[in-house]
């Protein structure tokens, strides 16, 4: 559990995410190239849910695709 604050205090201060957002949790799938991160914006209605998904080749990074959604708070917590 202490290692999971951690992730989530370090994306909150790399994303400058301040009370009273916070990260609710964060997810890697290796298989997609996945980077699923969950924002509660500290109000009882929503969460933000941002997917970062990168495309990888011989030269590194060919791109990187953020998608935004937004989910109700009282929705079960996908990560």
């Amino acid at each position: 559990m202490m290692k999971r604050a951690m992730t989530n205090q370090l994306f909150e201060a790399a994303l400058g995410i301040k009370a009273p957002r916070y990260v609710q949790g964060v997810d890697f799938d290796s298989a997609k190239l996945q980077l699923t991160i969950a924002v509660d914006c500290g109000c009882a209605e929503a969460v933000l849910i941002w997917t970062i998904i990168c495309i990888f080749d011989t030269d590194g990074i060919r791109a990187a695709y953020l998608l935004t959604k937004t989910r109700s708070a009282t929705q079960p917590n996908p990560i």
